[in-house]
Formats: structure tokens, sequence, C-alpha cells
């Protein structure tokens, strides 16, 4: 698959929102923790890290030419596994506002 202008730039947008909630993750862990019911703050640095991986693969694939159909799937159901994630973790483990 010829990756076109847009799924690059599409890569390098999701690398820049995955590394900008990564350290968002690392600077107010305290309160995401809080906020998240006194989860410990390692589950967040390990949640940072991985998704500064997952910054670091994307910005990988935008720099690959051609690649095949089965990383752009990756990307999508990364994207999709972590939505799901944090979603599930607010429900279960919020504070009540």
């Amino acid at each position: 698959m010829n990756v076109n202008g847009s799924l690059k730039t599409a890569f390098r947008t999701n690398a820049l929102f995955s590394s900008m909630s990564a350290t968002f993750m690392v600077v107010a862990s305290s309160w995401v923790a809080y906020q998240l019911g006194g989860l410990s703050e390692v589950w967040l640095y390990a949640g940072a890290l991985a998704l500064l991986v997952f910054a670091a693969q994307l910005v990988g694939l935008s720099l690959m030419a051609d690649q095949k159909p089965l990383f752009v799937s990756y990307v999508i159901v990364s994207d999709w596994l972590f939505v799901i994630g944090v979603a599930l973790a607010i429900l279960f483990y919020g504070q009540a506002i």
C-alpha cells in the first residue's frame, strides 16, 4: 500500500496526540490518579510509556513509503483499544464528581 500524504499526516498527528497524552499522564499523574479513585500512579506511568512507544511506531510508519494494510489496521485497532480502555477505567475507577 502506498502511503499518501494524508495518511502520513494522520500518523504524525496521532503520534503528537499520543505524546501529549503521555506527557499529561506524567505531569498530572497525582490529579489523574485521584480522579480515577486513587489508582496507583505506576499504572499511569506504564500507560504513558506505552503511548510514547506507540507514538514512536507511528512516526516510523509515517516515514515508510510503502507498507502493508496490516500496519494501518494495527494503528486503528490500537487507537480503539486505548479509547475503550480509558472509558472502562473512568467507568469502573472514576470518582463521582
